[in-house]
């Protein structure tokens, strides 16, 4: 689902930036954040279905917002670059 690429590369982003001592707006670490309280809530309630119903109910420019801006602070790294990065960390080497 695009909401949850946005979130996942927005979350990178951040902790890229942030890790490097870049600045970076309240309000958009708080429209990251925004989106975990309301994708935890629609989890806790009820069937699958209902909660991919209230995902797509969810106002998405925030989010989109937060991921424009992180996208130009981090610069010249691209959001899905830094996704990748995330990735290969956190997973298991030899």
């Amino acid at each position: 689902m695009l909401r949850d690429i946005l979130y996942d590369e927005s979350r990178a982003m951040a902790e890229f930036a942030l890790k490097r001592g870049k600045r970076v707006p309240s309000s958009t670490i708080k429209s990251i954040e925004a989106y975990v309280i309301d994708k935890e809530n629609s989890s806790q309630s009820g069937s699958g279905d209902s909660n991919k119903m209230h995902q797509q109910d969810m106002d998405i420019t925030d989010l989109v917002n937060a991921h424009d801006n992180l996208s130009k602070i981090v610069e010249p790294a691209t959001p899905q670059a830094i996704s990748l990065l995330q990735i290969e960390q956190e997973s298991p080497s030899f």
